[in-house]
């Protein structure tokens, strides 16, 4: 009932009473990780606070001029212009005038030290700083000249609030519904409200494409385009000095692979009863064998090996943030399991709910440059407008379901009683590669596969940085295909597996000469096969091209032969076979 209404609204809605002032309001956020989006909005209400204050001290200074501290019985004798003592009554209220006068120099003295220290625009500092003298003002009445400064206070007041640089103040009515003129264009709004000047967003824009929504760094946080390309940029600057680039991470089948309670069945969960939750495992040893219960949801998660320091190394070189396309508890609860100190991640985890699509990943929920993020995911189809961003991993297959949900004939992981090597799994390869990045984006050099120092020469952007990369992997290579695609097909060039060879920095031709040093074949009984083992030339199943796309070096020749079984894996494995001993094990979860 309360979903996406503003505070004002619930309260509203259940009769709570709006007990919180101003101030309490625009309180700072914790920000334990130094998140610099939370320092951002810290920042903003800071700001809105001084401002409150100002305007607090600035009311108070308009009240005391409207206070005249004479007798009714001097005002008379004013009025009339009689009495026998004018002139030392008009002496003593022109002393009275000039201690008025004192303290509210020193009143505004004091605004314009404030207003300096806000670092608000050096224009805005006219607004709280007036004259009150005037030239040849000698012989005006001191009501009169009070009545003069009050008229050119106020001029210079509205002339400040026309002005087009002035955006971060507001006049609150004393009814609370009348505002000023707003900030177009305003920077974001916070449940509804501009975070600069509290103007209140029409109903009828809660869809606006010209903000992105924050709600994952903060609820009800939307920023407009125009300032969220600002941060970016400003967060470009600071990489260097940093030295840390932008790691978004996938969850299911990339860093673990998840099931329900309901899909395992009762010969996997004797297997994991035996290998991961034996009673003689210690509490150091379950947590590195990396099964988790997750009784709140009913679903049990296993994590990838290496994932833990997978996350610890990439840390130092990268900033963390999960993203995924399940619920928003979900995430959490993963995210508590993976980081349980909240020292990766902070509060930079996204779900469906916090995406801007609920079917498609982007990158403009991050306030980070584009050219500055890497994307590790197990899907290419997620990220339609960021695929140059992406590092595309090795689908997790754990759990049996898992491969039935894509609809591989092949035994998953549990079935196989095996699961990823550590030491040269997915995330163990894949943690080189972003070392290899980080390197070639600040340091213009690296160490390829082989161990050979090489040079980026190219432009300091992640996206060139991973396609010269790619680019090297099969790049001594000339690829002949085999019945891989008809020999009749107009244009070869547009096959996948040609691009993808392509992409790989292998050279493809139509025939064999003596410059191939690859046959890609599904069958061995064709004349290509034959020239290829004729030649001593390498016979490879096209499994050896999709291998080298994920683990990004050139795969063993002799681990992909042209046979009717091929390699399901491209990572390495290991054996978890069941103990020797089998217990009576209930099989009630």
């Amino acid at each position: 009932m309360i979903e996406g209404k503003t505070t004002e609204e619930i309260r509203e809605t259940f009769h709570l009473p709006d007990d919180l002032t101003e101030e309490e309001k625009l309180e700072p956020l914790r920000n334990t990780t130094d998140d610099p989006r939370i320092r951002l909005l810290n920042r903003l209400y800071a700001k809105t606070r001084k401002e409150l204050q100002e305007k607090e001290k600035l009311k108070g200074i308009n009240q005391a001029e409207l206070e005249d501290e004479r007798s009714l019985e001097d005002l008379l004798l004013f009025i009339n212009g009689t009495g026998e003592d004018s002139k030392s009554r008009k002496g003593g209220r022109c002393k009275k005038k000039c201690n008025h006068r004192k303290k509210k120099e020193q009143s505004k003295d004091e605004i314009s030290e404030n207003s300096s220290s806000s670092k608000t625009d050096p224009e805005s500092d006219d607004a709280f700083t007036f004259d009150t003298e005037l030239d040849g003002d000698d012989d005006l009445d001191p009501l009169m000249k009070e009545e003069l400064d009050r008229i050119v206070k106020r001029q210079k007041l509205d002339d400040h609030e026309e002005s087009p640089k002035q955006t971060s103040v507001i006049d609150i009515v004393s009814d609370g519904n009348s505002r000023s003129k707003p900030c177009p264009p305003h920077p974001g709004f916070l449940h509804g409200m501009c975070i600069r000047c509290g103007f209140l967003k029409p109903s009828d824009e809660e869809g606006d494409k010209h903000s992105v929504a924050l709600r994952y760094i903060h609820a009800g946080l939307e920023v407009s385009c125009q300032e969220a390309e600002r941060i970016k940029r400003t967060e470009l600057q600071k990489i260097s000095a940093r030295r840390k680039l932008y790691l978004v991470l996938d969850l299911d089948h990339t860093l673990l692979n998840s099931a329900r309670f309901m899909e395992v069945t009762s010969d996997e969960y004797t297997y994991l009863q035996a290998v991961y939750l034996s009673k003689e495992i210690t509490s150091d040893q379950c947590k590195e064998t990396g099964l988790h219960s997750l009784q709140n949801l009913q679903m049990w998660t296993k994590l990838r090996p290496f994932v833990h320091e997978f996350l610890k190394e990439a840390s130092k070189l990268f900033e963390l943030h999960l993203y995924t396309m399940g619920e928003r508890v979900y995430a959490q609860t993963i995210a508590h399991i993976l980081d349980p100190s909240g020292r990766l991640f902070g509060s930079r985890v996204i779900s469906q709910g916090e995406s801007t699509c609920r079917t498609t990943k982007d990158l403009d929920v991050l306030l980070g440059a584009e050219s500055a993020v890497a994307i590790l995911d197990d899907t290419e189809a997620v990220w339609p407008r960021h695929r140059d961003n992406l590092i595309l991993i090795e689908r997790y297959h754990f759990f049996g379901s898992s491969c039935k949900h894509f609809g591989i004939v092949n035994a998953s992981l549990l079935e196989a009683e095996k699961d990823e090597s550590a030491e040269e799994g997915t995330l163990a390869t894949t943690l080189k590669l972003l070392q290899q990045l980080h390197t070639a984006f600040f340091d213009r050099c690296y160490q390829d596969a082989e161990g050979q120092n090489q040079h980026y020469t190219g432009e300091q952007d992640v996206r060139m940085i991973l396609r010269t990369l790619r680019s090297r992997v099969l790049a001594d290579c000339r690829v002949v295909f085999s019945r891989v695609f008809p020999t009749r097909l107009s244009f070869p060039e547009a096959h996948p597996l040609w691009q993808l060879a392509e992409r790989l920095g292998a050279t493809c031709c139509s025939s064999v000469d003596a410059s191939v040093t690859h046959v890609v074949a599904v069958d061995k009984g064709t004349d290509k096969a034959r020239w290829a083992r004729e030649n001593k030339r390498h016979l490879v199943h096209p499994r050896w091209l999709e291998a080298a796309f994920h683990i990004w070096k050139r795969p063993c020749e002799e681990d992909y032969p042209v046979d009717d079984v091929c390699v399901a894996i491209f990572s390495k494995t290991e054996e978890k076979p069941r103990p020797d001993v089998h217990q009576s094990l209930s099989t009630d979860y």
